[in-house]
């Protein structure tokens, strides 16, 4: 994996089968130069396998205007590329996980499967509702 050349990222564990995506992999990492209590990233790599068929300049580009989106409900991206065989970006860890996660009332940490893959949804109270849905 490319990655590996940045030596300012510290991988600090794996987070296997946490998509639905079979190829897609997920990491957790860190910046290496902070001190202690810093803020986790996720970094996701996808490869782009034989059916890819953009170019690898329309790919790039398309992975630069992605990153560069910016929305109050949104995630910025901390660091994204594509070198050809595939693409990873870099996100900030929500501890609490995702919008699905709250309504599914699991951690974001878990398995795909077990997290969504049996209906345990009790939907989310008003208040909730009214923060997220706004």
């Amino acid at each position: 994996m490319f990655f590996r050349s940045e030596a300012t990222w510290e991988v600090v564990e794996p987070l296997p089968a946490i998509g639905w995506r079979l190829r897609k992999e997920y990491f957790m990492i860190k910046p290496k130069d902070t001190a202690k209590g810093v803020r986790k990233h996720v970094l996701s790599y996808c490869e782009t396998g034989s059916n890819c068929y953009l170019s690898h300049k329309d790919l790039t580009s398309a992975i630069r205007a992605l990153a560069m989106i910016q929305h109050p409900y949104i995630l910025p991206t901390v660091y994204s590329s594509f070198d050809g065989t595939g693409a990873l970006t870099v996100r900030p860890f929500c501890s609490d996980g995702s919008l699905r996660d709250l309504i599914y009332k699991t951690k974001p940490h878990f398995q795909f499967i077990k997290k969504y893959g049996y209906p345990k949804s009790t939907g989310l109270a008003l208040p909730e509702i009214r923060k997220y849905g706004r």
